[in-house]
């Protein structure tokens, strides 16, 4: 009989992807940056097939399916960065599909450096493949802290443990999938870059006040 995996564990992406964007009034426009993008991706050996889609953020996404797919998309990302790197208004990233864990049980000496560390070596990703915030610690509790990861992290983190980290073996529980929200409006569903609505740029993001930020909220 099949072992259930364990609560949090989803599915891989099957494609890798690089996103490309372009900042609105940078003075380059999309259709620039693509065409520098497509002199760039004839120069990548082995590049047989390429998808595009717009990202939610307004981005351009370049998929590239297969085996392949994540070492490919690791060299057109490098490529692109080293030609369109320094130009004003354009970024360009790996896109992986990330989920959130909530770490629990860290004693009073561990750092957020300690674990990033931990996380990466045990995995084998690199540090800046993860985010963390700060760590929560509470009265009569052991610490906790929010991580960020790619999906392949998290699954190994979920059906494998946290590596222990200071004292103590640390504990991981996957946090409900968060909704799109823009930061110019403070709503759901969209970007940035498809926003219509108000400019509430410099609110708090709970309760949209200026007189304080979202962690004072």
């Amino acid at each position: 009989k099949k072992k259930k995996a364990p609560a949090g564990v989803v599915k891989e992406p099957k494609t890798a992807a690089v996103l490309l964007t372009v900042v609105p009034d940078s003075g380059i426009t999309q259709a620039e940056v693509l065409r520098q993008a497509t002199g760039l991706l004839t120069e990548v050996p082995g590049l047989s097939t390429i998808r595009l889609k717009r990202a939610q953020s307004g981005g351009t996404l370049l998929q590239f399916p297969g085996g392949e797919g994540h070492r490919t998309a690791d060299e057109v990302s490098s490529a692109m960065r080293r030609v369109l790197g320094d130009t004003p208004g354009v970024r360009v990233g790996r896109s992986m599909k990330r989920v959130e864990l909530r770490i629990r049980g860290l004693d009073d000496s561990v750092t957020k450096e300690e674990i990033v560390g931990a996380v990466a070596e045990m995995v084998g990703c690199g540090a800046e493949d993860l985010a963390v915030g700060e760590i929560t610690r509470l009265p009569g509790r052991l610490g906790s802290v929010w991580l960020r990861c790619p999906v392949a992290v998290s699954n190994k983190i979920l059906e494998e443990g946290m590596p222990r980290i200071g004292l103590v073996r640390t504990a991981a529980a996957p946090l409900p999938v968060r909704r799109m929200r823009c930061y110019r409006w403070l709503e759901v569903g969209h970007g940035v870059a498809n926003c219509k609505g108000v400019d509430r740029i410099g609110r708090c993001h709970r309760c949209g006040d200026r007189s304080h930020y979202m962690k004072a909220c």
